[in-house]
């Protein structure tokens, strides 16, 4: 008792005014909820803003980290047993204070938080993925060596900005795929299906037609 005695004269002869900017600061923090709650966006954003210096999100729920005095407050008292004159300032019965707030996110790069404050408009979102149509560039590949019949594989690459490996794949597509699936896809648009039949996969069922055709027919029954 004594120390706390020594402790309060000694903050006295700093600021002769302690104790009561100490009354007038839980007073405000007693009304800071109902401020709080009669404010719009822009003046509860603010009040956010003075009670904490940042917030993360911790599984949906954002986390502050209060400033000075209020850390104080939310951190709790250092000993379970309060001294009559600071139990003399507490506030009669516990209080919860809900904190409701506006909490906008954005994806790009990671995710963006704001509080209370929406995302500007010059926001540009990402441009849908443009997929390439391997049918159409094997018709294309299949129409030059047609016009071309002294051209190799090796000569025409490079006139066809591809390799050697290449063109004999896509040729192989363009020869190999049923007629009725190349039409489909050499005048096919839709993304979905696009991005479903990529060069791979179209070569696969090019490469499975070709071993059905070349496998020997099955013997007739006698």
């Amino acid at each position: 008792m004594n120390d706390l005695k020594y402790r309060i004269d000694a903050a006295k002869k700093q600021n002769p005014n302690f104790l009561e900017n100490g009354i007038k600061a839980l007073e405000l923090i007693n009304l800071l909820y109902s401020q709080y709650l009669a404010a719009d966006v822009h003046e509860k954003a603010v009040i956010l803003k003075k009670l904490a210096s940042n917030y993360t999100l911790n599984d949906a729920t954002p986390c502050p980290t209060y400033r000075r005095p209020f850390s104080i407050f939310a951190k709790g008292p250092s000993c379970p047993t309060w001294l009559p004159i600071l139990d003399a300032l507490r506030t009669p019965d516990r209080q919860e204070v809900i904190l409701r707030v506006k909490l906008y996110k954005r994806r790009k790069r990671g995710i963006l938080l704001s509080l209370g404050e929406p995302f500007p408009d010059n926001y540009h979102p990402r441009k849908p993925a443009q997929y390439k149509n391997f049918v159409l560039e094997a018709l294309q590949v299949k129409a030059f060596m047609a016009a071309h019949p002294e051209e190799t594989y090796l000569s025409a690459a490079p006139k066809l900005n591809l390799d050697r490996k290449r063109v004999a794949k896509l040729l192989k597509i363009a020869n190999n795929l049923p007629g009725n699936l190349i039409t489909e896809l050499s005048n096919c648009n839709d993304p979905k299906t696009l991005q479903r039949m990529k060069f791979n996969r179209l070569l696969r069922l090019a490469s499975q037609r070709t071993l059905k055709s070349d496998s020997p027919a099955p013997l007739a029954s006698a």
